[in-house]
């Protein structure tokens, strides 16, 4: 029996979460190539920079929310979120602007200026702006622009050609009004790294939104992220996570890096944007450090005897002291 076509299951119109997965073809370590094979062409994790990047780009056009993610060799997962409303207040100017952001004129020979009257005619084109609004809003096309774009980036760095992704993308719908699938599903993604044994404890995972929301990730700079021979692309040039993804409740200051950059690059106003009402980081690190000690069969897991992560992450007797005050004087952010 043929797969039903996702345009039949998922509505952009309704607001919904997923769990998005994707393995590279034959579940080959694509996305992190052994240091024999990619000699000079790329620096280390270059893939992993590359698709975080666009994933950055796609968080701030689309109306779809980037909850948690791990991208690890051969393979990726996503939690998203869709907000309707947001998408369906943008301008036809708004949607022409976000639309040219992801895709630029283009001619033959590369990027091109518009034409005479070109853009206010696409602007006046109450068809064309409907089919484009419904784009940046559709689940599918997100996770198109986000695979096409690194199976074509790592295919011309090879100067090769193929499948890069194995197939379509997994996608389950997380339908939970309190909320406590959508946690669980954020915490097995932010844990993937320990449970694949690539790492001893869930904070040193690396190219994770765990990661991002302690402030310890680490973007590659424009030249150390584009190989050597060639100019330094504005693709790369992408920030930490932690300014894109939609914040925990009263979640940290040191660990939101770039306030300002966050606001500029939000798909949605950063006022009101949070994963899930009192979910704070406190409370999210508790989840990831109680899950993280569990045995699962066929799955690393961290050491019990190991200190409670919130010491492990410099969140000492005075962090606590603040959190337990305003606890007591009835703030939400502890």
């Amino acid at each position: 029996m043929p797969r039903r076509n996702r345009c039949l299951i998922v509505d952009p119109d309704l607001p919904q979460a997923w769990h998005v997965s994707n393995r590279c073809a034959r579940s080959l370590f694509l996305l992190e190539p052994e240091a024999q094979d990619r000699g000079d062409r790329e620096p280390e994790d270059h893939r992993k920079e590359l698709l975080l990047a666009r994933l950055e780009k796609l968080a701030a056009v689309s109306s779809i929310e980037v909850l948690a993610f791990s991208v690890v060799g051969n393979h990726l997962h996503l939690v998203l979120r869709n907000v309707p409303k947001v998408g369906h207040a943008w301008s036809p100017q708004e949607v022409l602007d976000r639309w040219l952001a992801l895709h630029p004129l283009r001619n033959r020979q590369g990027p091109r200026e518009p034409e005479a009257g070109e853009l206010e005619a696409l602007v006046a084109d109450e068809a064309w702006v409907a089919a484009t609004r419904r784009k940046l809003m559709d689940l599918s096309q997100f996770m198109k622009e986000l695979k096409q774009h690194v199976a074509v980036k790592v295919n011309k760095l090879e100067s090769g050609s193929g499948a890069f992704w194995s197939g379509r993308y997994k996608s389950k719908p997380i339908d939970d009004p309190e909320g406590h699938q959508l946690v669980r599903s954020m915490v097995y993604v932010d844990l993937n790294p320990l449970a694949a044994g690539l790492c001893d404890r869930p904070e040193d995972g690396r190219h994770t939104s765990l990661e991002g929301r302690l402030g310890r990730d680490q973007p590659a700079t424009p030249q150390q992220a584009e190989p050597a021979e060639r100019a330094p692309s504005a693709a790369f040039r992408r920030s930490r996570s932690a300014s894109w993804l939609v914040p925990l409740v009263g979640e940290d200051p040191r660990s939101r890096m770039h306030e300002a950059a966050r606001a500029a690059s939000a798909a949605v106003p950063a006022a009101g944007r949070t994963v899930l009402a009192g979910l704070t980081l406190r409370r999210y690190l508790r989840v990831v450090d109680a899950v993280s000690r569990l045995l699962r069969a066929g799955k690393a897991s961290l050491d019990r005897r190991l200190a409670p992560i919130l010491e492990r992450v410099g969140l000492g007797p005075e962090d606590l002291r603040v959190g337990f005050t305003r606890m007591a004087t009835g703030s939400p952010h502890f």
